[in-house]
């Protein structure tokens, strides 16, 4: 079934940016080459036109989000049709030395590099588009392990979290 709600991170902030030292339940970061040009001329205001490309990005973490009926979606695998949507999509000059994971994209970079860092951290508010199943996880409770019944995502179907304020 479709769905298209807006719900609650739940799980916990496991992993850390290697950029910004930010934890978060799941985290994308994506490396951009940025590209200005100057457009300056005798009689013209100096301008600088920016552009920015795509060279690659990482994810981490898994991400569960409740929606307001408590039902929720897990989402396990960082799998390849995850898109996510951040508030804005102005990246960052990249500061601090690529991490390890990005320096097949780093090499592709003609210009300056810059990055995109989305983060869905514990408690906040997030927008899902996607087709999911009903599907079950393992809890582990401290006494014995169970199973509980939960929303998963059909694979190979999109999946679109939008950052939220």
């Amino acid at each position: 079934m479709r769905v298209d709600f807006i719900g609650k991170v739940i799980s916990p902030n496991q992993c850390v940016s290697a950029i910004t030292s930010w934890s978060a339940s799941l985290l994308e970061i994506v490396l951009l080459d940025w590209k200005t040009e100057d457009t300056s001329g005798a009689m013209e205001i100096q301008l600088e036109p920016e552009s920015f490309t795509a060279l690659g990005g990482v994810r981490y973490g898994t991400l569960v989000v409740a929606d307001a009926n408590g039902r929720e979606l897990h989402i396990r695998d960082v799998v390849t049709s995850l898109h996510v949507v951040p508030v804005s999509l102005r990246p960052l000059p990249l500061d601090v030395p690529v991490p390890a994971e990005l320096d097949y994209a780093a090499q592709k970079s003609e210009h300056r590099l810059a990055y995109r860092e989305t983060r869905f951290r514990e408690n906040d508010t997030v927008r899902v588009r996607a087709t999911v199943q009903r599907g079950e996880v393992v809890i582990q409770d401290g006494y014995r392990d169970s199973p509980k019944r939960v929303l998963v995502p059909v694979p190979g179907e999109p999946i679109v979290l939008y950052e939220t304020i």
